[in-house]
């Protein structure tokens, strides 16, 4: 089962847009050095694949369920909270 989500900002309150950019700043992902993948996948265990793109920048890391650094994990849950439950690809 795939889900996938899409948040552009410039489309959200600008509430939500100051948060989502403020959490996207706190996971410092140009940074983490942690490995975030096992060398085996378990059909059991989540993926994320965080893509985040800011002007002509784009940044994709790609976190296990039980890898992902304690920094981060704000900005997945608050991603997550806005997509509708099911498999189909949600754009928000």
């Amino acid at each position: 089962m795939r889900r996938e989500v899409e948040i552009d900002t410039d489309d959200l309150d600008p509430v939500r847009a100051r948060e989502l950019e403020r959490l996207v700043a706190a996971a410092n992902l140009q940074r983490v050095s942690e490995p975030t993948l096992t060398a085996a996948r378990s059909p059991d265990r989540l993926r994320y694949k965080l893509t985040v793109v800011h002007g002509a920048r784009k940044h994709t890391v790609t976190f296990d369920e039980h890898r992902i650094p304690e920094a981060v994990k704000p900005l997945i849950e608050a991603v997550w909270s806005g997509a509708s439950p099911g498999p189909d690809t949600v754009t928000t």
